[in-house]
């Protein structure tokens, strides 16, 4: 794959290929006022308006021919044309700060029996989201950062409208993320609001029936539970799914696997325009 930017539209000027991550487009033949763009393969590419990856997005995702990066019409965006100062061609990493709570009798969420296990699901389901990032191109990558486990009772089975957490369970710079047994409603199985708002990422790991019938949850569903709360997360609300059933941030899970759910290019941008601004930034992201 290769990605080639050129200085002016219609891919003309000054040209330059790029096999890495540009952090600055200043010391290359395109500099920081790239006008068009070709992609060979079928990677994605990030192309960001200021440097070091901050700034506006504008999300690619090959093999593509873009004759004008300032026309909506020449399959650019509005607002980019010669005003991208740095390319990203690798996933970001998003650090989490997991909990896993336990009830005062030891009990754990859904069926994990043992700390062990419960970490190892924990893994799984965060291999299953970087799976389904990358099967989307989307350039993020979570790894786990810490992982805690926590005896509380009013944490185990949380309230309708989600929880509030105290703030020693939270990690400056990391996604606080929350698994918990269940919820007080029928067929709420997370909760999440932006990180503005403070609050943590819920996951539960049961799922409640109409009748009061319940079931542990899979790591394929708990998968797509926590990759729709980061969406919410990082900037994408519900009716970015246009009423797609299959889209990852519809409203309604149905019990599915992560598998069984796609993410838009325009949902991708969006999150990593949230990702871009400096407030949720550690580091390289």
């Amino acid at each position: 794959m290769t990605v080639t930017l050129f200085e002016n539209t219609d891919f003309k000027g000054g040209s330059q290929s790029f096999a890495r991550n540009k952090a600055s487009l200043k010391d290359t033949k395109v500099g920081n006022n790239p006008s068009s763009i070709k992609i060979t393969g079928d990677e994605p590419v990030l192309l960001f308006k200021k440097e070091d990856w901050k700034g506006g997005v504008l999300y690619v995702k090959g093999p593509k021919n873009v004759s004008d990066l300032g026309s909506k019409k020449a399959g650019g965006k509005s607002g980019f044309k010669n005003g991208i100062t740095s390319l990203r061609r690798t996933p970001f990493d998003l650090d989490l700060n997991v909990t896993i709570v336990k009830n005062s009798k030891g009990e754990f969420p859904g069926d994990w029996n043992s700390s062990s296990t419960a970490e190892k699901a924990v893994l799984t389901i965060v291999n299953h989201v970087n799976k389904f990032y990358e099967d989307c191109g989307a350039l993020l990558k979570l790894s786990v950062s810490h992982c805690t486990f926590r005896t509380d009772d009013n944490k185990f089975v949380v309230k309708r409208g989600g929880a509030d957490y105290p703030g020693s369970w939270k990690r400056s710079g990391e996604i606080d993320v929350v698994f918990v047994h269940d919820f007080k409603k029928v067929g709420t199985q997370a909760k999440s609001k932006p990180p503005g708002f403070g609050k943590s990422i819920t996951v539960a790991a049961m799922a409640d029936f109409v009748g009061g019938t319940s079931a542990a949850r899979t790591t394929e569903e708990m998968a797509r539970s926590l990759a729709h709360e980061l969406g919410h997360y990082c900037g994408i609300h519900h009716p970015s799914a246009n009423k797609a059933k299959k889209n990852i941030m519809f409203k309604e899970g149905n019990g599915d696997s992560i598998f069984d759910r796609v993410i838009s290019a325009d949902q991708i941008e969006e999150m990593h325009t949230t990702l871009s601004k400096n407030i949720f930034r550690k580091g390289d992201r």
